[in-house]
């Protein structure tokens, strides 16, 4: 496994702070949930579906991929169930339901589809 560099931690503690400063599970603010478990740093675009995107967005641009995969804008703070559930897919959300930074995220970084992949439409 490879060693993480000091521009990496420093990219997910910088994450990690930013995320956690929001205070308590967002989940519990999109659907029925009753939190178990500590506060995590979560992505809702799963980190390792961003670290291949980056690398094909930027290669060789190790900085500019890094800020992708650690932007805060793709990031809640959920307890550890939810953070599981969400991972897992045992939990849906949609795309109306994400934060309005979420939604920033996927424009910044042209991952409109990559984001609605993942949080579907609502059908009416």
């Amino acid at each position: 496994m490879a060693r993480e560099s000091k521009k990496d931690r420093e990219a997910r503690h910088a994450f990690y702070e930013s995320v956690l400063a929001r205070g308590s599970c967002w989940m519990v603010d999109v659907i029925r949930h009753r939190c178990d478990g500590p506060i995590d740093p979560a992505h809702l675009l799963p980190k390792h579906r961003l670290k291949v995107i980056a690398k094909n967005k930027f290669p060789g641009d190790e900085d500019k991929q890094r800020e992708l995969v650690w932007s805060p804008s793709n990031g809640v703070p959920l307890c550890r169930d939810a953070h599981h559930k969400l991972d897992n897919g045992f939990i849906r959300i949609y795309w109306h339901q994400l934060p309005a930074e979420a939604h920033q995220f996927a424009a910044e970084w042209d991952l409109e589809w990559e984001m609605e992949q993942a949080y579907r439409k609502e059908s009416v």
